[in-house]
């Protein structure tokens, strides 16, 4: 195993110690930055999941696949800036980074993965390609999350041995209207199965927003791990 390999297991392995540490205290991080009022980052739940990679609109792609030649066909345009000391903001964790997206939000994501843009999504992939981080707005009028992630299921089901986990409205999370979506599926490209989790909540700016992370299933509960911090420091614009 190369060391950037080895790396990134460390990483998983701490994020995946940390969220079943952390199960038995349960609670969410709130929205994060301003007191309660709102506008802060969405937090995470501790509930099982399995996700791939869709395009904003729902519609399945190989392309967070996370394989050389998808990436291939990326567009990295645009490059996220780095936030070293933020002033305000929800604290970075071990082993990720603070960034500012071009997309209009600012996040902490890990540390050495790196972003790419495809259909107005920012995509954040692992060195080892393994694992994807994807975020992006809901576009079209008047959808819920919990709408918005029944599309996106029905659509994944083309994809070779897919499994709905589940697919509920996140009661808990009383500041929002927020859903998950957890799923499974054989990757096309890959011979190996992923696991993942989505979440779609609207924002304190009143923007509706999915944001996913697939990886490994071998690697779970990781995945909700990466998950959790992401939304625990999202702020958007």
């Amino acid at each position: 195993m190369d060391a950037g390999r080895r790396r990134q297991r460390a990483v998983v392995a701490a994020v995946a110690a940390a969220v079943l540490a952390g199960g038995a205290a349960g609670g969410w991080l709130l929205w994060g930055r301003d007191g309660g009022s709102g506008s802060g980052g969405v937090a995470a739940a501790s509930s099982s999941a399995s996700v791939e990679g869709t395009d904003p609109t729902g519609t399945p792609t190989d392309s967070p696949t996370a394989t050389s030649t998808d990436e291939s066909t990326a567009t990295p345009t645009r490059e996220p800036t780095d936030t070293a000391t933020p002033d305000t903001g929800p604290p970075v964790p071990d082993g990720f980074r603070r960034v500012e997206d071009p997309l209009g939000w600012s996040v902490a994501v890990p540390a050495t993965w790196t972003r790419t843009e495809e259909r107005s999504s920012a995509l954040y992939r692992s060195p080892d390609q393994r694992y994807l981080l994807q975020m992006f707005r809901l576009t079209e009028p008047g959808i819920t999350p919990y709408e918005a992630l029944r599309i996106t299921s029905d659509n994944l089901s083309l994809h070779r041995g897919y499994q709905e986990i589940s697919l509920r409205r996140m009661t808990e999370v009383t500041a929002t209207d927020a859903a998950e979506l957890v799923y499974a599926y054989n990757r096309s490209v890959q011979t190996d199965r992923i696991q993942g989790i989505a979440r779609s909540f609207v924002a304190g700016n009143g923007v509706p927003y999915t944001v996913l992370v697939y990886g490994p299933d071998e690697d779970w509960p990781a995945q909700l791990g990466v998950l959790n911090r992401v939304l625990g420091t999202f702020v958007p614009e």
